[in-house]
């Protein structure tokens, strides 16, 4: 939306704009200067009888901008301090960035002109925005194909919980769009699973097949099934862990179980709960924790982890 200016905003803004202006265009007439900005020749006059009165301080004479108008035509002198166009700010470069860089998608767009200008920006305010498709369409297209002749494919996929990329074969059956955001529903060995588009960095047409609720190649974890005490901070940790707040307080010492699909999950979630929860069993998830959290330790002091 564009934005809305008073229109006391609008006369500053275009003063700052008519000054620099009429510095590289001397002699300008004030009909082709008024239809230049889109105002009329009273707006204009008004304008230019404003900027007469504006300058450094001291507003004597010599220190006021010069401006000639009287016979048609406009001349300025003494407006140094003014004579460069306003800088765009980086809220306003940002924003052209991203234009550009749709733009630089359309095949009717100047491919050169946009480039030379936006490499002209990004030397401002270096690569701190990009506008790039979050999902590539070729993925997209192989995703389509296969839900259409019911083939499997190879996913590799990138997992937040457990920071790292896995491959993974699956039968793609729909793809959905949920709050802005793309998403595959596929079958895979442990049953329906859903992957966000955004996520899969690599999608090839795949050998094995997924059948019966098995398929071949898939290595992920089988169902966890972990006990936990949540010592504090009930209501939150309730949320996380999708259980009950009731069965917490009313008997708040004893373990909790709950069942998830990653072992990765549960020892990350544990440690960045700082002490509000306990894993009772399996002995395998406290340990680990026991070991990243020792050598988190030995991390902050400088010191060798226990092994």
């Amino acid at each position: 939306m564009a934005k809305s200016f008073t229109p006391t905003l609008e006369q500053a803004s275009r003063m700052l704009d008519l000054v620099p202006f009429i510095t590289t265009h001397q002699e300008i007439s004030l009909k082709v200067l008024s239809e230049k900005f889109g105002i009329s020749k009273k707006e204009l006059l008004d304008d230019l009888n404003t900027l007469w009165m504006c300058g450094l301080p001291g507003y004597t004479p010599l220190e006021l901008i010069d401006l000639a108008f009287d016979d048609g035509f406009v001349s300025i002198r003494n407006a140094e301090i003014l004579e460069r166009p306003r800088s765009l700010t980086v809220e306003e470069m940002v924003a052209l960035i991203l234009g550009l860089d749709l733009l630089e998608k359309s095949n009717s767009a100047p491919q050169e002109q946009i480039h030379l200008l936006q490499s002209k920006l990004r030397k401002i305010t270096g690569d701190i925005a990009r506008a790039v498709p979050t999902v590539d369409s070729s993925h997209r297209a192989i995703l389509d194909q296969s839900i259409r002749d019911r083939k499997s494919v190879n996913l590799k996929y990138f997992s937040p919980v457990a920071d790292s990329v896995s491959e993974r074969i699956v039968s793609p059956l729909e793809l959905q769009i949920n709050d802005g955001g793309e998403y595959l529903l596929a079958m895979t060995g442990k049953g329906l699973r859903t992957f966000k588009l955004d996520r899969v960095s690599e999608v090839l047409f795949a050998e094995s097949v997924v059948q019966s609720g098995t398929i071949t190649g898939d290595s992920s974890d089988s169902k966890v099934i972990v006990e936990i005490n949540i010592i504090s901070n009930f209501r939150e940790n309730a949320e996380l862990f999708a259980v009950p707040l009731e069965s917490i307080l009313n008997n708040p010492q004893a373990p909790i179980q709950v069942t998830g699909y990653s072992s990765e999950w549960f020892v990350r979630a544990v440690m960045a709960s700082s002490g509000q929860v306990e894993v009772v069993s399996p002995r395998s998830i406290r340990e680990e924790i026991a070991n990243r959290s020792a050598h988190l330790l030995a991390s902050y002091s400088g010191g060798v982890a226990p092994s």
